[in-house]
């Protein structure tokens, strides 16, 4: 037995099925079942294909996250030259680690919106995703911090 279906030999039938209210199955009601079951692999597949983007997308805050902290290593060695060199290691330092902090929450938080999403039947079209403008601000910090003390020649080890 398909589902939906029963099998009753009839003339009147498609390959011998009836559907449940009895009436003959004909060759568009079996064509729209198929047509219905491929819509349903198509969006299972699409659905899977998306999760596994967001999964390395997740993967590729985490490795920025462990390349800045690979950098924040690096400048535990640094000291400053003169006040403006110890200040501009420590806001380096600073901002650096709070880029750590930040990218780990809001990849994690990112991920989980979109996970949420993608279970919907119908996924929002929007659905609180945090944006990444202030996180790339952050990094811009980051770098300019970073290049100020190397133009300056105010780093030392």
């Amino acid at each position: 037995e398909i589902t939906g279906l029963s099998h009753a030999p009839s003339a009147m039938t498609f390959g011998g099925f009836r559907s449940r209210a009895g009436s003959a199955m004909t060759h568009v009601d079996m064509g729209m079942l198929v047509v219905e079951e491929a819509a349903k692999s198509v969006d299972r597949f699409s659905r899977l294909s998306t999760d596994l983007a967001n999964e390395r997308t997740l993967l590729s805050w985490i490795r920025t996250v462990m390349s800045t902290f690979h950098g924040v290593l690096l400048l535990l060695h640094l000291q400053g030259i003169g006040a403006m060199g110890v200040a501009d290691v420590f806001m380096t330092k600073f901002a650096m680690i709070t880029l750590m902090v930040v990218g780990t929450f809001s990849g994690i938080k990112r991920y989980a919106v979109i996970k949420e999403a993608l279970l919907l039947p119908e996924p929002p079209q929007k659905f609180g995703r945090p944006s990444i403008y202030w996180f790339c601000y952050l990094n811009a910090s980051c770098m300019a911090t970073s290049v100020v003390g190397l133009y300056l020649d105010l780093w030392t080890k």
